[in-house]
């Protein structure tokens, strides 16, 4: 019960950071100095993340801390990887050996703060066609940041659903009516 607990708290928490930061980074509110100390506030990282950075407003700092950071335990990558772990015990898999249903979970191991950091230009925005009016770089996106939030978004959906049936479904597809003949 108590691990079934702790997966629920862990689904739920991917769902929400990862659906937030990306939102965030969709309206661009972390372009903006309250934007970008209300996520670090949400992320309850306030302190850890002015330790380590002082009063920088740095993109890459930010990911670092709310994304990647494994000695974060409210950084996407620490609930990631804790949830893959969480649900390989709970399928009673070997030790160092992933479940089906871990493997839903994306793999924080593959993420790189580089890659994640890049910028593309998005060729849908109206803001790219200005290019020559300094408005550019406003066009210019997290695309593979966005994919690897919206991916977690995604499982942790994913991850709900198949626990839920998994463990809590007592009944499955019967062809019978209940009907008198």
């Amino acid at each position: 019960g108590w691990r079934l607990l702790s997966i629920g708290r862990h689904i739920e928490r991917l769902s929400f950071s990862s659906g937030a930061l990306n939102r965030a980074l969709a309206c661009g509110s972390l372009q903006t100095e309250s934007g970008f100390d209300a996520m670090v506030e949400l992320f309850d990282s306030a302190i850890t993340f002015h330790a380590q950075f002082q009063q920088s407003r740095d993109m890459a700092a930010l990911i670092d801390l709310l994304v990647l950071d494994r000695d974060n335990p409210r950084s996407v990558a620490w609930v990631a990887h804790t949830l893959r772990g969480r649900l390989a015990k709970l399928a009673g898999s070997e030790p160092q050996v992933l479940s089906e249903l871990a493997r839903k979970v994306p793999n924080p191991n593959v993420w790189g703060l580089a890659q994640l950091c890049e910028l593309q230009m998005d060729l849908s925005s109206p803001l790219a066609a200005s290019s020559q009016t300094g408005e550019a770089s406003a066009a210019a996106r997290f695309t593979l940041l966005k994919g690897v939030l919206q991916h977690c978004a995604q499982a942790a959906y994913s991850v709900s659903e198949e626990v839920s049936t998994t463990y809590f479904t007592h009944s499955g597809l019967v062809n019978t009516s209940v009907g008198a003949s």
